[in-house]
C-alpha cells in the first residue's frame, strides 16, 4: 500500500505533500513528493499515528468484563471508526472469579480479524477506596495485595500493563513491585494526600486515572492527589475530555501547566457508547446514559460515551493545541508508558502501520491498523 500527496502529522515534525510506503503490517518508508503513477491519493489529508486508548471499558453494547471473546472482538471492530489503533482493555470492580475470567478472556485472546490491537490490560479496581469509588461496586473493593495482584498478573497471562488503585491504602512496597514488572502504576479512585503520591512517585508511580475525577481534589490547606500531579513534572495525567468530566477552563490550566508531554487523552468510554440513551448496566450497576454522559441512579458519573476523536476536536478548541500536540497526546505519550514507542506512535520507517487519516477539520476518514485499512468513511 502507498499513500501519497498527505500531510505526515507527528508530534515533533509535518511532512507536507507526503507519502507512506507500507509493506504487510509495517511502514517500510516515508517521504516527500513521491515520483510514481501507483498509489492512493490522499489530496493532502492528515495521517496522523492511530490513536492508542489507555482506558476503555467497552462501546457498542459490550464490555471487557461480559469475558467473551465476542465482547473483544466488537471493541477491536468498532474502535477504529473513532481512529484508535490500539488500547488497554479496562477491567472494573466486581468479584474475583469475575475479574479472573475477563483477565483471562484478554489473555488467552486470539483472533485473525483485523481491528484494533489490544496492547494489555489496564487493571482499575478493585484496590481502590471507598470514598472515590465513583460507579464501581463497593462490594467488591479490596485493600492492594501484592499476592492478589499476581494471582490476577498470572490469569492475564502477564498483559496487565497498568493498575489503578488508591496509593494511600498501598505499602510503597505494592508501587515497586509494579514497577519492576514494568507495569505502569496509576493513582486514582483515591484518597491519598499529595504527600503519599509524592512517596509512591519515589517508588515508580507514574500516572494519574482520569485527572481530577475519583481523587481528592487541590486544596491550599489539604494537598491531594490534584496538587501532586499539578506539582510533579513526571507523573502522567489521562484527562476525559467531553467537557463534562471536567470544565473547559480546567482543561486549559492542565494543559499550560503539565504540557502536551504528560496528558493522555482516554476515552473511560463504557458499553452504551454509540448506543440509544436508555438505561444500561455497567459492573453490576444500574446507569442512564443520555446525549452527553452516563451516570449512576445516586448520581455519579460512569465512564464516558466519548470517542477519542471527538476529544481531539475538544482539545484543540478548548487549549489552542496543536495537531502535533494531539499526537503527543493521543499516541506517543501511552507508547511511551507502555514501552512501545519503537513501534508505536510516530510515522517513521520500521514502525507498524497503525494510522489515521483525518480531513482539515478532524474528522476520521480512514483507520489502518497493522497495514490494513479496517474503518473508511462512506
Amino acid at each position: 500500500m502507498i499513500l501519497k500527496n498527505v500531510t505526515i502529522i507527528n508530534a515533533n515534525n509535518t511532512i507536507k505533500n507526503g507519502y507512506i510506503v507500507i509493506n504487510d503490517n509495517l511502514i517500510v518508508s516515508v517521504g516527500k513528493n513521491y515520483q510514481g503513477n501507483d498509489g492512493i491519493d490522499l489530496l493532502g489529508k492528515y495521517v496522523l499515528p492511530g490513536f492508542v486508548d489507555f482506558h476503555v471499558h467497552g462501546t457498542n453494547g459490550v464490555d471487557v468484563m461480559d469475558c467473551t471473546k465476542e465482547a473483544l472482538d466488537t471493541m477491536r471492530i468498532s474502535l477504529p471508526s473513532e481512529g484508535t489503533t490500539s488500547f488497554l482493555a479496562t477491567t472494573l470492580t466486581m468479584d474475583k472469579d469475575r475479574i479472573s475470567s475477563a483477565l483471562k478472556n484478554v489473555g488467552d485472546y486470539h483472533s485473525d480479524l483485523p481491528g484494533a490491537n489490544i496492547v494489555g490490560v489496564h487493571l482499575e479496581g478493585p484496590f481502590i477506596n471507598c470514598k472515590y469509588k465513583g460507579a464501581q461496586n463497593e462490594a467488591f473493593i479490596q485493600k492492594p495485595s501484592i499476592k492478589l495482584f499476581e494471582e490476577y498478573y498470572e490469569a492475564s497471562n502477564r498483559k496487565i500493563k497498568a493498575v489503578t488503585y488508591a496509593v494511600e491504602e498501598a505499602g510503597l512496597e505494592f508501587t515497586k513491585h509494579l514497577s519492576d514488572l514494568g507495569v505502569v502504576p496509576s493513582v486514582g479512585h483515591s484518597a491519598a494526600t499529595m504527600n503519599d503520591c509524592v512517596n509512591h512517585i519515589e517508588k515508580g508511580l507514574k500516572s494519574i486515572t482520569h485527572f481530577h475525577n475519583g481523587q481528592t481534589p487541590h486544596h491550599h490547606r489539604t494537598p491531594g492527589v490534584v496538587s501532586a500531579g499539578l506539582y510533579s513534572d513526571d507523573i502522567y495525567t489521562e484527562i476525559i475530555v467531553d467537557g463534562v468530566h471536567l470544565h473547559k477552563d480546567t482543561v486549559k490550566l492542565v494543559y499550560k501547566i503539565k504540557t502536551r508531554d504528560r496528558i493522555m487523552l482516554i476515552t473511560d468510554a463504557m458499553s452504551a457508547k454509540n448506543l440509544p440513551n436508555g438505561n444500561y448496566m455497567l459492573g453490576g450497576l444500574d446507569v442512564v446514559k443520555t446525549d452527553t454522559e452516563v451516570r449512576t441512579l445516586s448520581g455519579s458519573l460512569a465512564g464516558s460515551i466519548l470517542q477519542i476523536s471527538k476529544a481531539i476536536t475538544n482539545m484543540i478548541d478548548f487549549t489552542g493545541c496543536t495537531i502535533n500536540d494531539i499526537v503527543q497526546m493521543t499516541s506517543l505519550n501511552q507508547a511511551t508508558l507502555l514501552n512501545l514507542d519503537s513501534k508505536i506512535g510516530k510515522i517513521e520507517e520500521g514502525y507498524v502501520a497503525d494510522l489515521v487519516v483525518l480531513d482539515k477539520d478532524y474528522r476520521v476518514l480512514n483507520t489502518i491498523c497493522q497495514g490494513v485499512s479496517v474503518f473508511e468513511k462512506k
